[in-house]
């Protein structure tokens, strides 16, 4: 079933999918279906003869299923193991269309127009980046790691990141994905507009202020909470001392010794030292990812995250989860 479903959004890379399941590598919707993006008049022709269920019936479901069942057979008979068994079933299918590529998608602090979803080139990485910390999700010896490299100036890209996948990767895969989370940020706006130019104001204090909630345990809940009640706040004004006192009290931290932190600027050559490293290795967007050696630029949709690791994780899956089937196979 998880490599059914990892095949499946490999080929379809569809936002909400509704149907997961493959037969032959096809998805179960009756092939006679007229979408209704693609015909005008869908509702208009209901009752007559091309109108068809959006999903298949039973004999079409049946004989799909009979149809892998025996290529299965057949492949077992060549001596196929059955650890390969789903691989080499849908070879076929999948030289038809190639894996999904992901290509850049918008970055913070940039127009839309400028950072458009084309499928470019893979931004090559410099040397290594330290991936140990100090702000990690997840097991230690997890299998995959993925860096997120993000700023905290307002912008919907990161935010949605936190929520949209930080947060999704933790309950799906706790044992199995390790998150680090990277400072990196802009003091500068980088778009053509000179009014927002010259509004726009550095989130710097913020991610020092993020390793103050650090001494105390709560980088995530800080991260959590700037993303969630203050996204836009701080986008056209910078924090002060009573922001910090708020932190403090909703946070639930020692107020006296969280504000004297972030007011005495304790982390701002550290911070620095972080934005350095990134751009020194050639990561210089946000938001950012670097996932089994590779970096991925710009925001990316769940499902996109989510290929990508079942690609760091499907070499051994199969495996893990049935050591022994081929010495037990049915005659």
């Amino acid at each position: 079933m998880e490599t059914n479903y990892n095949y499946y959004m490999q080929r379809f890379n569809v936002r909400s999918p509704q149907e997961p399941l493959l037969f032959n590598g096809k998805p179960p919707v009756n092939p006679r279906y007229r979408s209704r993006y693609r015909y005008r008049y869908r509702y208009r022709s209901r009752y007559s003869y091309y109108w068809y269920s959006r999903y298949m019936n039973v004999d079409q479901l049946e004989n799909s299923y009979d149809e892998a069942y025996k290529r299965g057979r057949a492949l077992l008979g060549r001596g196929v193991p059955l650890s390969k068994l789903y691989e080499r079933t849908i070879a076929e299918v999948d030289r038809k269309k190639p894996p999904l590529k992901i290509g850049r998608g918008y970055i913070d602090n940039a127009p839309r127009s400028w950072t458009s979803k084309t499928k470019s080139a893979l931004r090559p990485l410099h040397g290594k980046i330290d991936l140990s910390g100090p702000h990690v999700l997840g097991r230690k010896q997890a299998p995959v790691t993925v860096a997120i490299f993000c700023s905290f100036n307002g912008s919907s890209y990161c935010a949605n990141t936190k929520v949209q996948i930080i947060d999704y990767l933790t309950k799906t895969y706790p044992k199995k994905v390790r998150i680090v989370f990277k400072h990196l940020f802009y003091d500068q706006y980088r778009g053509t507009s000179s009014y927002y130019r010259r509004r726009w104001k550095s989130p710097r204090l913020l991610h020092e202020a993020s390793m103050c909630a650090q001494e105390q345990g709560a980088f995530w809940r800080f991260v959590d909470l700037i993303y969630r009640r203050y996204r836009y706040t701080f986008r056209y004004r910078i924090a002060k001392k009573n922001d910090f006192e708020r932190f403090a009290k909703q946070l639930q931290l020692d107020a006296a010794k969280f504000v004297r932190c972030a007011t005495s600027r304790k982390y701002k050559k550290y911070i620095e030292t972080r934005v350095e490293e990134a751009r020194k290795a050639n990561v210089v967007n946000t938001p950012s990812f670097i996932i089994g050696g590779e970096l991925y630029e710009g925001s990316k949709t769940p499902h996109e995250i989510l290929y990508l690791i079942r690609q760091e994780l499907a070499p051994g899956w199969l495996r893990s989860h049935w050591p022994n089937a081929d010495e037990h196979l049915d005659p």
